[in-house]
């Protein structure tokens, strides 16, 4: 049974929002950025910055080995930045704190990295520049710099991840709004399909006991189909046409040669999968009120066609439209509405043609 997503646009942006905070959030994306950003500037600074050329020492590998000491320093830093940042987030949201705080910690540790470079350039006898203060601001200014844009782009994505992670809260507690209203708006079809089959059956009952006895025996199917189907959200088209077929035996029972019935079902359909009870209203509606306006025999035709997106649902009815049928808490064409739209979104179509002789209410319904 082919079943189509319940509600799809809210689910597929439930699904993304999971999958970019289930990305982002790993550490392990976390450790390979950090090793592919302090990698990059460690080719770097040895194919521009050129540190190496001031050492005493022009043989492979020395040459490298300051700079990769001096460059892999700023990963225990930005790890230090990072658990601050976490330790201090709440803090971080005041923009006086968080424009302090952007500035003076990336500059201090810039002078920890500095005093690094001090002891580097001890140990491997690196001569500097020749004017010592252009020495300190040039390395003070690039760890800067460096430690500044590293903890922009952390903080980017931490608000990032709790952006994703507050609009996937509010949609789960949206998507579960709309299963709550679904469902008591499946649990109003029951009572509402029950009080017009026991109307009829009252009215039969005075006027013929076989009759009466033969119309009970289809509300009951109906009404077993109506508890299999209440906590499913979707059911097979064929079960839908059954559940269908027994309502109108049921209304031929009472209205007898009153009543003219043609369906027409694609047998490729039958296993599509629909949400119950989203057809029998739109019979249930033709009968009730076709018989107040149509000519007798009351036509009523049935068809179900497959489209591109989905399935196409016809009930054509002799007869006039009744104003005001659609509309109101206890209205089973509102209740259809609804559902199709806390169900569909914007993959469903529905319409009612309005003719001097005759119904028509179209519904089509994607997957």
């Amino acid at each position: 049974m082919n079943s189509p997503g319940q509600n799809p646009v809210s689910q597929s942006e439930m699904n993304y929002n999971e999958r970019m905070v289930s990305l982002i959030s790993r550490s392990g994306f976390f450790w390979i950025a950090q090793l592919l950003l302090w990698t990059a500037y460690f080719i770097f600074d040895v194919l521009v910055l050129h540190r190496y050329s001031l050492l005493h020492i022009n043989s492979e590998p020395q040459i490298y080995i300051y700079p990769f000491f001096y460059c892999y320093f700023g990963l225990p830093l930005t790890l230090l930045i990072k658990w601050i940042m976490d330790k201090e987030y709440c803090r971080l949201q005041n923009l006086r704190f968080l424009l302090l705080f952007g500035l003076l910690l990336p500059v201090s540790l810039a002078h920890v990295w500095y005093l690094l470079s001090l002891i580097l350039d001890q140990t491997f006898g690196r001569i500097g520049y020749a004017n010592p203060l252009v020495d300190y601001f040039w390395d003070v200014f690039l760890a800067s710099l460096i430690l500044l844009v590293w903890s922009t782009i952390y903080l980017f994505f931490k608000l990032l991840i709790l952006s994703y992670q507050q609009q996937e809260k509010l949609g789960k507690e949206k998507h579960m709004a709309e299963i709550a209203r679904l469902k008591t708006l499946q649990h109003q079809i029951s009572p509402h399909f029950l009080f017009n089959g026991l109307a009829s059956l009252r009215t039969l009952i005075r006027e013929d006991r076989e009759r009466a006895i033969e119309m009970l025996s289809g509300i009951t199917e109906l009404m077993q189909y109506s508890l299999e189907a209440k906590n499913k959200t979707f059911v097979p088209l064929k079960e839908e046409i059954e559940a269908v077929k027994t309502y109108i035996e049921t209304e031929s029972i009472r209205f007898e040669n009153k009543l003219e019935s043609r369906i027409h079902v694609s047998l490729d359909l039958l296993e599509f999968a629909i949400p119950p009870f989203i057809i029998h209203p739109l019979v249930e509606n033709a009968i009730k009120y076709g018989m107040k306006t149509s000519p007798v025999p009351l036509k009523l035709d049935l068809s179900i066609g497959k489209t591109d997106a989905g399935i196409n649902v016809s009930v054509i009815n002799s007869g006039q439209w009744i104003e005001g049928i659609d509309s109101g808490m206890g209205s089973g064409i509102q209740n259809l509405k609804e559902r199709l739209q806390l169900m569909y979104g914007h993959k469903h179509r529905f319409d009612i043609v309005k003719m001097p002789e005759e119904v028509r209410i179209i519904m089509e319904i994607g997957t």
